[in-house]
């Protein structure tokens, strides 16, 4: 969840994107009062398989259980605190990368700034940057990487269990719906 501050008049933001700072939304919002947020959402296989790529990259174990319970409190929580206002948007990270244009002129309207081409473009202080993936082939640089769905398939099947992903879309899947996510496909 990032939630842009508006400082002052000089138009200055901050962004805070954190992950799971949607389960300190009540804290947060009595400390910024104008703050606006935007939480990213993932579709639940998708994120349990880049959690056990960090969790293989970084040498830990990987509890499917532990990690879906994660996932569904996120979900929870994005159902939850998107009911408190206009202050708070849901974004669908598919949405993003099958339609940038379409969603980044969404999130600059939601926290009241100018869209331009180049939020199309992955980039660290102005610099073209690779996209942030725990996938070697989807890290590309200068652009926003889109999968089809037989590459999205055998990287979950690569990844993934069938019974680690049955395990997410038990726990997962009626939050997931909700958010019009279909795990069952």
């Amino acid at each position: 969840m990032a939630y842009p501050h508006k400082l002052s008049s000089n138009g200055f933001r901050v962004v805070e994107k954190t992950p799971e700072n949607e389960r300190f939304f009540s804290q947060i919002s009595q400390n910024f009062e104008n703050a606006s947020y935007i939480h990213v959402l993932r579709n639940p296989v998708d994120n349990a398989a880049s959690m056990k790529k960090l969790s293989e990259t970084g040498g830990e174990a990987f509890n499917v259980r532990h990690v879906a319970h994660s996932i569904n409190t996120g979900l929870e929580l994005a159902l939850e605190n998107s009911t408190s206002g206009d202050n708070y948007m849901l974004l669908k990270y598919e949405d993003l990368v099958d339609s940038p244009e379409d969603s980044m002129k969404k999130v600059t309207k939601h926290i009241e700034i100018r869209f331009t081409k180049t939020l199309l473009t992955p980039t660290a202080l102005k610099i073209e940057n690779q996209s942030n993936s725990m996938f070697s082939s989807r890290r590309v640089s200068g652009e926003i990487y889109s999968e089809t769905e037989e590459e999205r398939n055998s990287r979950i099947n690569d990844t993934l269990t069938a019974q680690e992903i049955s395990t997410v879309i038990e726990i997962c899947g009626e939050n997931a719906k909700k958010l019009g996510y279909d795990l069952d496909s």
